[in-house]
């Protein structure tokens, strides 16, 4: 008797194990807010769960739950957060069967969902945020996803979806993150995409997607991450790519895609950039002296391994200061390690191996104090070993 006032209940991030109290639920009619997430807790999902007629926030996200989401929570007409990521709960996804118009937020990702995504939660008309990445469900992006105009935050990767990316998805205006990576999804990128100019995060990794970089995403000017990697991408990289001034992270490795890299002429416009991978494409010519000084001052990590550059490597590229790693190894550069490389304080990691480098290792490398990665092999280079090796305590 003494629960049944109580209208918020935040147990969260503690060291709480067992099962849920099935009397939770039996016993608190006017409970409004339960949070039990980041616990240890373990075994089913009560079904009494749905007598909760008054609850609106539901989390139980990073336990140990298991067996299947109660149908039951649908029950609950007021229901706007459902928080239950990170846990080990199975079988298909349950469906709303009545009115879920308040329901704004649905977390289910990294569990061990499976069946299809289900249709009926295009009747969620409020939904603001679905996160069912990292589950075993097999379908088809669903096209009724664009049907639900609040949606800010779609995340549907790790799962195995086929089919193509739907054009129908630009009518979501509102749209700050599309994660749809590391599935099956093929056919091209649809030039539509680039309508959504609310987007912050556009994650599209590893699937087959085929056909050139889409000019018009170059529209999406507040973007900090594109991520196009492990694709089948081909062509050259777009100019629009400088109209991505708040770009922080551009992967585009592992593609077929190819031309000199006067594209970076594009990405000097990109003064946020922090992380830029194109390595393994197709990639030719050498790397333009002037246009690698040009490049963001913030720039941390710099990967062209595995493309067909050629050339030498520009001293210019001692004005990125900030930079920790570096990656040119696996192509066709030649002459000698510029002693300016040795300016970079920051650097850590340096992989040039596999090229055509000549000349001795510079003597001053024994400045670079954190140097945790060395790689040289697979080139010309002659004379002795320089003494400051000894200095790079870090060396792995």
């Amino acid at each position: 008797q003494g629960l049944r006032s109580l209208g918020s209940m935040n147990l969260r991030r503690n060291y709480l194990s067992g099962s849920i109290p099935v009397s939770v639920f039996n016993n608190t009619p006017l409970l409004a807010y339960l949070n039990i997430g980041n616990n240890s807790l373990s075994g089913l999902i009560p079904t009494a769960i749905g007598s909760l007629s008054m609850l609106q926030v539901l989390v139980l996200q990073y336990n140990q739950l298991s067996g299947s989401l109660p149908p039951t929570i649908f029950n609950m007409s007021r229901l706007e957060k459902l928080q239950a990521s990170d846990n080990n709960l199975s079988g298909p996804i349950p469906f709303p069967t009545g009115n879920q118009s308040t329901i704004q937020l649905i977390s289910l990702a990294f569990n061990s969902f499976t069946g299809r995504i289900p249709p009926r939660l295009a009747a969620c008309r409020e939904l603001q945020l679905l996160a069912i990445s990292g589950n075993l469900l097999t379908d088809h992006v669903p096209e009724w996803l664009a049907g639900l105009s609040q949606l800010s935050s779609i995340s549907l990767a790790a799962n195995d979806l086929v089919g193509t990316v739907p054009a129908v998805l630009s009518n979501l205006t509102k749209l700050t993150v599309l994660d749809l990576s590391y599935s099956k999804l093929s056919g091209m990128i649809p030039l539509e995409l680039g309508k959504l100019i609310q987007l912050n995060i556009l994650h599209l990794s590893a699937n087959q997607l085929t056909g050139p970089f889409p000019t018009s995403l170059g529209n999406l000017t507040k973007l900090s991450l594109l991520a196009l990697d492990r694709n089948l991408l081909t062509g050259p990289l777009p100019m629009t790519l400088g109209n991505l001034r708040s770009l922080y992270h551009l992967h585009i490795a592992e593609n077929h895609l190819q031309g000199e890299l006067d594209f970076l002429s594009y990405l000097s416009y990109c003064r946020q950039l922090q992380f830029h991978d194109k390595s393994m494409n197709s990639f030719s010519g050498s790397i333009p002296s002037s246009l690698l000084a040009n490049l963001s001052i913030n720039l941390l990590k710099f990967f062209a391994e595995d493309n067909n550059l050629t050339g030498s490597i520009p001293a210019t590229i001692s004005n990125l200061t900030n930079l920790n790693q570096i990656s040119l190894a696996d192509n066709q550069i030649s002459g000698t390690i510029p002693d300016s490389v040795m300016l970079l304080e920051n650097l850590q990691e340096l992989h040039l191996s596999m090229n055509s480098l000549f000349g001795p290792i510079p003597g001053q490398i024994g400045t670079l104090k954190g140097m945790v990665t060395l790689s040289l092999g697979g080139n010309k280079i002659s004379s002795s070993i320089p003494n400051g090796v000894g200095n790079l305590s870090t060396l792995q």
